[in-house]
């Protein structure tokens, strides 16, 4: 079997990460986890929306809510620890610099980026059958660059579902 074939994606050289509700203010985030800290930013069911890293949290007002800065953020790929590392294949496209790969473990998550990203992601071998799971892509919607409201894609939708639009903005699809 080849090499290639046996490398998962909770492998791979990643950083620990916080898990931290939305609803936390900037301030508390930084208070919390203090200023070289990776937090991945969840829901109130604790799914995971997006991935920051705490010295970019000084950019913005302590008062604001992270829920406020999800727009702001880079496009992300949530996966399991034990896929293997080819099936980001078909996200590798979607991400771009500054871009982060959130590894999903048991009992925490992880955060995989920086410039050997791309070229492992990229190196990985044939796909293994029995894959666990498919990685989800996480998006906010940009309508009006501020709705911001995030969703989970298992693949790029031809056409945009509408958007829950949970800022009351009207009506409208989710803009990728």
């Amino acid at each position: 079997m080849d090499e290639h074939n046996t490398e998962r994606l909770g492998d791979q050289p990643s950083e620990a990460a916080i898990q931290i509700p939305d609803a936390t203010t900037i301030g508390d985030a930084i208070d919390s986890v203090g200023t070289d800290q990776w937090l991945v930013i969840v829901d109130e069911a604790a799914k995971p929306e997006a991935a920051v890293h705490s010295t970019t949290l000084l950019d913005y007002p302590a008062e604001r809510p992270l829920s406020s800065i999800l727009s702001d953020l880079k496009p992300m790929v949530l996966a399991r620890a034990d896929v293997p590392l080819n099936i980001l294949h078909p996200w590798f496209e979607e991400l771009e610099q500054g871009s982060a790969v959130i590894v999903e473990h048991a009992d925490h998550f992880r955060v995989w980026v920086g410039p050997d990203l791309r070229q492992i992601i990229l190196g990985g071998g044939e796909s293994l059958p029995g894959i666990p799971s498919i990685p989800l892509h996480l998006r906010v919607c940009r309508y009006l660059m501020s709705c911001g409201h995030p969703q989970q894609f298992q693949t790029k939708p031809r056409i945009m579902p509408t958007c829950q639009d949970p800022k009351g903005l009207g009506l409208h699809q989710f803009e990728w």
